[in-house]
C-alpha cells in the first residue's frame, strides 16, 4: 500500500511540475490587430528573413509592415502596370512620373497636387531605403 501510494505522490509531483514548466516557458500567442486598410484584405506575404509582411487589400492597395513592431511602413499603389506610387505614414513618397501626377493629398475640402510636397516629401527609391533599414 506504501508502494502505490509512493508512486502515486510521486507521479503527481511529475506532472505539476511538468504542467508548471510548460507554462512558465511557453511562448504566448500574441494578437496583432492592424489597422491599415480600408478594404478586406484578400492576401499576406512574407518576407524569406522574417522581418517583413506585404498585406493585399479590395482598397486596390499593398501594405508593407514591419512584423516585429507591427508598424506600417508604407503603402503601394499600382495604377497599371507602369504607374505606381510608394508612399509612407508620415507622407514621404516616390513613384513613377505618371504615378504622381495621378495622386492628390486631402486635408478636409481642400486638394493638393503631390508637386506641392515635392521638395519636402519626395524621396528617390523610397521603397528600396525602407526595405534596407536606411534612413530617409
Amino acid at each position: 500500500m506504501k508502494t502505490k501510494k509512493s508512486t502515486f505522490v510521486f507521479l503527481l509531483l511529475i506532472f505539476s511540475f511538468s504542467f508548471l514548466i510548460d507554462n512558465t516557458f511557453a511562448q504566448k500567442p500574441e494578437l496583432v490587430v492592424q489597422m491599415g486598410h480600408n478594404g478586406a484584405v484578400t492576401s499576406v506575404a512574407f518576407s524569406p528573413d522574417g522581418k517583413y509582411a506585404l498585406s493585399g487589400s479590395w482598397d486596390c492597395k499593398m501594405k508593407l509592415w514591419e512584423i516585429e513592431t507591427g508598424k506600417e511602413l508604407a503603402s503601394l499603389i499600382s495604377m497599371d502596370e507602369n504607374d505606381w506610387v510608394v508612399v509612407t505614414p508620415e507622407g514621404y513618397f516616390d513613384g513613377s512620373p505618371n504615378g504622381m501626377k495621378n495622386i492628390h493629398w486631402v486635408s478636409g475640402l481642400e486638394i493638393y497636387p503631390l508637386d506641392a510636397f515635392y521638395n519636402k516629401f519626395y524621396v528617390d527609391g523610397l521603397l528600396s531605403k525602407i526595405m534596407k533599414g536606411e534612413r530617409y
